[in-house]
């Protein structure tokens, strides 16, 4: 598959795949996440999150308590009720406008805006677009 939309109230989840896009958004209180995807947008108020991938983006957005990162991504956007943000890039520009429940992205590897408000979530990728 292309591209997964998974919407729900979990407690946990697991996502192993090798899909191209994945959006998440959901009141999980824990997530692993294991993939070689190439991106993911996953919105959210977790508890506590914990990446080991090979992805080339991520983006997150949400109330998080802690946050885990090991990885080897190229590009990695965090923005949280923290106040704060960490922008690692190493390819472009990107433009990060967001307060919780509102964030417009715009990334080189592929053209992604997200869109979302607690319960909307609008994703346009150049793969295909999906709302």
């Amino acid at each position: 598959l292309e591209s997964v939309i998974l919407y729900g109230e979990l407690e946990s989840a697991i996502l192993y795949s090798k899909l191209e896009s994945v959006i998440l958004y959901s009141e999980l209180e824990n997530v692993i996440l294991y993939s070689e995807l190439e991106s993911v947008i996953l919105y959210s108020e977790l508890e506590s999150i914990i990446f080991y991938s090979e992805l080339e983006s991520v983006i997150l957005c949400g109330e998080l308590k802690s946050d885990i990162f090991y990885d080897e991504l190229e590009r990695v956007i965090l923005y949280s009720e923290f106040e704060s943000v960490i922008l690692y890039d190493e390819l472009g520009s990107d433009i990060l406008y967001g307060e919780l429940e509102s964030v417009i992205l715009y990334s080189e590897l592929e053209s992604v805006i997200l869109y979302s408000e607690l319960e909307s979530v609008i994703l346009y990728s150049e793969l295909e677009s999906v709302i």
